[in-house]
């Protein structure tokens, strides 16, 4: 009877132990569970570059950014992914819609929600009504290299210019439409364009914050002149969502992305923000900062067509 009782007190122990670590599993999985069920806003940010930036990646800077945001709202998760113009297109002929979209000219964009954000943003309205907003741009500049120019008492008055273009951006307007009387215009692909530039073709050229920051890097002196009139170098974001909840914390997104905390972060990548002033140890690059342009193109306008 003895033996008995001592074996049925070590089975009960053993039963109690199991069902502690069972249970404690049990319970566990449940929490993940919860846990992943309470990530109900995975957000899908498409970013497409149609311009140089400054140096690094802007798709990284939005990764960043993202990460700080889900630290702040724990049931909201951002996916980040690179696109095309193209790939675009083809996916919203196709009726596949991103959450949030970064994007500059050329991207062909619709079905936008209308903004309700504190920063305002002409080019960005369809009417008075607000739909994307740059969450940073680049800048036009003249870049003179003074050693090599023949007539030291040029003024306004070029020669040979080099322009560095892209498929999607218009430096030859933001050029006109200043003072300059130029001779002869030489266009290339931006890298081309660039070491014609190094290599002295011409002393002029008519580049963009990828070319100064390349310059700097290649240790060449050169005099920055920034164009002030007309851009078209925004890095802009919109909302597609056709989720009100999604939609709702997209503009939180946004609203955390324009904050002067994030936009005091874009000397990072070499870019400027639109509302706020910042550091910039590159002499040249603080020219382009926080320069406000009277002139530029819709970015709901396909910019290709002026090609």
């Amino acid at each position: 009877m003895k033996i008995f009782r001592i074996i049925l007190s070590f089975f009960i122990s053993i039963s109690i132990l199991a069902t502690f670590i069972v249970g404690k599993n049990f319970i566990n999985n449940n929490n993940q569970i919860n846990n992943v069920e309470k990530l109900n806003h995975v957000l899908s940010v498409w970013h497409v570059d149609t311009f140089e930036g400054g140096t690094g990646s802007r798709n990284k800077f939005l990764l960043n950014v993202a990460k700080k945001f889900e630290k702040i709202h724990k049931n909201v998760l951002l996916m980040v992914v690179n696109h095309t113009p193209e790939s675009v297109e083809d996916n919203l002929s196709k009726g596949i819609f991103p959450d949030l979209i970064s994007f500059g000219n050329g991207v062909n964009v619709y079905n936008l929600k209308q903004l309700n954000i504190k920063l305002n943003f002409k080019f960005g309205n369809i009417g008075n009504n607000l739909f994307a907003v740059p969450w940073c741009r680049g800048g036009y500049a003249l870049i003179i290299n003074n050693k090599i120019i023949k007539n030291k008492n040029q003024t306004n008055d070029i020669d040979n210019l080099i322009v560095s273009k892209s498929t999607y951006n218009q430096p030859i307007v933001a050029m006109l439409l200043e003072e300059y009387k130029i001779n002869n215009i030489l266009v290339q692909q931006p890298l081309d364009a660039y070491i014609s530039f190094v290599n002295g073709k011409s002393p002029y050229f008519l580049g963009t914050q990828r070319d100064i920051v390349r310059l700097q890097n290649r240790g060449v002196e050169v005099e920055v002149k920034p164009l002030t009139i007309f851009n078209d170098l925004y890095q802009y974001i919109a909302i597609m969502s056709s989720s009100e909840d999604k939609a709702y914390y997209s503009e939180l997104f946004i609203d955390f992305l324009l904050s002067m905390e994030i936009q005091q972060t874009l000397p990072e990548i070499s870019m400027f923000s639109c509302f706020y002033s910042n550091n910039y140890e590159n002499i040249n690059l603080k020219k382009l900062d926080l320069i406000t342009f009277k002139q530029s193109i819709s970015p709901f306008w396909q910019i290709s067509a002026l090609d």
